[in-house]
């Protein structure tokens, strides 16, 4: 049969493909982890209303120097060239959206509960880190490339168990240059 070289996934499917790697050893082992995923970071949601935008605007300078006028905004998807996704707080987003419009860019308020990808999440990731450090993470069959960091999950199961930990609460970057 076919064996694939890498496998990938943005958000939640980058963990999925270190599922199909055998990082988390049984499929119940896989679930429990992620459905613990998904209760802390509802409790964050819940706690402190947050959404993401999509928008066009992916000049590196013209989006920072607009961020900075908002202190809970942060890059948190680069999904291609030409969109990004950024999270924050409801208010800010809003204004946000009205200020990147008026930039000429296209701003869309997404239907999601939560300003993922962000330090929106840290009560989250840090439960989740708590909980991670019970897991029995093992060293991946496959090659799985991070999109938080762009390095393969490795045999080493401290820098494993890092990178998940931080993919709650860092920007995913689909186009960064990788290793190959």
């Amino acid at each position: 049969g076919l064996q694939p070289d890498l496998l990938i996934g943005h958000s939640l499917g980058e963990l999925t493909a270190t599922a199909v790697a055998g990082m988390w050893g049984t499929r119940s082992n896989f679930l429990a982890f992620m459905r613990y995923r998904g209760q802390v970071m509802d409790h964050a949601c819940a706690s402190k209303p947050s959404g993401m935008i999509a928008t066009s605007l992916t000049d590196q300078n013209s989006l920072n120097n607009i961020l900075s006028n908002y202190s809970s905004c942060r890059i948190s998807n680069i999904n291609s060239p030409s969109q990004y996704t950024i999270s924050g707080d409801l208010d800010d987003l809003n204004k946000l959206s009205i200020e990147l419009k008026e930039a000429g860019a296209k701003a869309t308020l997404l239907n999601v509960s939560g300003g993922f990808h962000s330090p929106l999440m840290s009560e989250a990731g840090n439960d989740f880190t708590a909980r991670l450090s019970d897991a029995e993470i093992r060293y991946p069959s496959l090659n799985v490339l991070s999109m938080v960091d762009g390095e393969y999950y490795s045999s080493d199961s401290d820098n494993s168990l890092s990178t998940l930990s931080r993919h709650m609460t860092e920007s995913v970057d689909l186009i960064k240059d990788r290793k190959s």
